[in-house]
C-alpha cells in the first residue's frame, strides 16, 4: 500500500521495521546536545527533520519509541520515579533509555523535560511554541481524536508486542502530564502554559532559545552553532499525516493479531466440528 505515491514502508518505516531491543542494555555513546520543549502538535516532526538536516543522528521523537516498543515500559518506569511510585531515574537510567540520543523532542521526552534538563546540564534547550488556540485546534483534531477507545483496549489485550507497550505508556503519560482533569480544553491550555513557564524558570536565557517554526533556519543555526542549509526549512506531519499514521498503526496491529490467533480459531473450529458436526451427517 502507499500514500500519495509513496509506499507506506518508506513513509512510516517505524511501523514496518520495528525492533525489540532492551533499552537497559544501552550506554551513552554521544553527548546529549539539544532538549526541545515543544508540546505535541507544535511542529515536532518538522523540528526532527530540521535537526537531521543539521547533522544530528540520534533524535528521540515519539516515532523512535514506536520503532522500539520495549522503550515504552522504561518510560513508564521513569514516570513512576517522578511520582514516587518507583525508583527515581539517575543519569545511569537516562543514559540507558537515551543512550543513542543527541536530541530529545516530542513525547514522551517532553513530559519529563525538567528531569532531563537537570540530568543533562550540558544540553541546550530549544523552546518552540505556537499560538495556543491553534495548538488546541490541532490537538483536538489529532491526539484527542485518536485517544483510547474500545478497539485500542482490545489491541492492548491482544497485540502484546506493540500496542500493549504503546497504550500502557499513553495511559501513564496522560494523567502524569494533564492530571485528573485530563485532556480537555481549559485544563490542557493551563498545562501548556505551565510547561513553558516551568522550563523558562529552570533554564537561564543563555542556555535556551525562544523560537518558532516561522523563524526558520537562521536563529536556530546560530543557537546551535551550525551552518545554515541552502534549502527551505522542512514542514512535515500535518494533521492528516498524523491521523494516517494512527490509522495505519491500528490496521497493522489487527493484522498481527489475526496472524497470531487464526491457527487457534481454526483449531477451535475443528474441535467444535468434531464434537457437534457429526450430529448433522
Amino acid at each position: 500500500m502507499e500514500s500519495k505515491g509513496v509506499p507506506y514502508e518508506e513513509k512510516f518505516p517505524e511501523l514496518y521495521y520495528q525492533t525489540q531491543h532492551d533499552p537497559r542494555q544501552r550506554t551513552r555513546k554521544k553527548p546529549m546536545e539539544v532538549l526541545i520543549l515543544g508540546m505535541p502538535r507544535t511542529g515536532t516532526m518538522s523540528i526532527t527533520a530540521a535537526l537531521r538536516k543539521l547533522g544530528y543522528e540520534g533524535i528521540y521523537h515519539m516515532t523512535a519509541m514506536i520503532k522500539n516498543p520495549p522503550d515504552a515500559f522504561m518510560w513508564v518506569d521513569a514516570i513512576r520515579g517522578e511520582t514516587a511510585k518507583g525508583p527515581k531515574f539517575t543519569r545511569k537510567e537516562w543514559d540507558q533509555l537515551l543512550g543513542d540520543v543527541q536530541c530529545a523532542v516530542d513525547l514522551p521526552a517532553v513530559g519529563l523535560l525538567p528531569a532531563l534538563i537537570a540530568t543533562y546540564p550540558e544540553a541546550k534547550v530549544l523552546v518552540c511554541e505556537r499560538d495556543i488556540d491553534k495548538w488546541w485546534a490541532s490537538m483536538s483534531a489529532t491526539i484527542v481524536q485518536s485517544r483510547a477507545s474500545l478497539f485500542n483496549i482490545l489491541l492492548w489485550l491482544l497485540d502484546t508486542e506493540f500496542f500493549r507497550p504503546f497504550i500502557t505508556l499513553q495511559m501513564n503519560m496522560a494523567p502524569f502530564m494533564f492530571g485528573p482533569k485530563g485532556i480537555e480544553e481549559q485544563n490542557a491550555k493551563a498545562v501548556y502554559r505551565e510547561k513553558y513557564a516551568e522550563v523558562r524558570r529552570l533554564v537561564p536565557e543563555g542556555r535556551r532559545l525562544e523560537w518558532k517554526l516561522e523563524e526558520g533556519w537562521k536563529p536556530l543555526c546560530r543557537f546551535l552553532g551550525k551552518e545554515v542549509p541552502d534549502e527551505p526549512f522542512p514542514r512535515v506531519n500535518e494533521g492528516a499525516e498524523f491521523l494516517e499514521r494512527s490509522n495505519l498503526m491500528r490496521r497493522l496491529a489487527w493484522e498481527r493479531v489475526a496472524r497470531k490467533f487464526w491457527p487457534l480459531a481454526i483449531a477451535g473450529g475443528i474441535v467444535v466440528f468434531g464434537i457437534y458436526g457429526t450430529r448433522f451427517f
